[in-house]
């Protein structure tokens, strides 16, 4: 039998939009989404007070966990090149006939 764990919060019944949210949001607060992350130092952290953690991209608790800033740039496509989210979405057209 295959059992499935569900988020239940105040002892309502299990909510599985709710524990996918949790799993996925979860996985935002790892040591590759953190200012100290670096791959060229000892265990991958530039803070020497963290404990090191082997899975750098799953959910920690580190209490010295902070997001980095990245700044990301718009790529500009040329002329009727179709961008990832046009495409998915001429997909998802199709696909429901719309």
């Amino acid at each position: 039998a295959h059992h499935k764990e569900f988020a239940v919060l105040d002892g309502n019944p299990p909510c599985p939009m709710l524990d996918l949210r949790h799993r996925i949001l979860g996985q935002l607060r790892c040591c590759r989404n953190c200012i100290h992350y670096d791959q060229i130092v000892a265990h991958q952290c530039r803070e020497r007070r963290a404990e090191p953690v082997d899975e750098k991209d799953h959910n920690n608790y580190c209490e010295y966990f902070d997001f980095a800033r990245r700044n990301y740039q718009k790529i500009e496509r040329s002329e009727g090149e179709i961008s990832r989210e046009d495409a998915a979405k001429e997909a998802m057209r199709k696909l429901l006939g719309d």
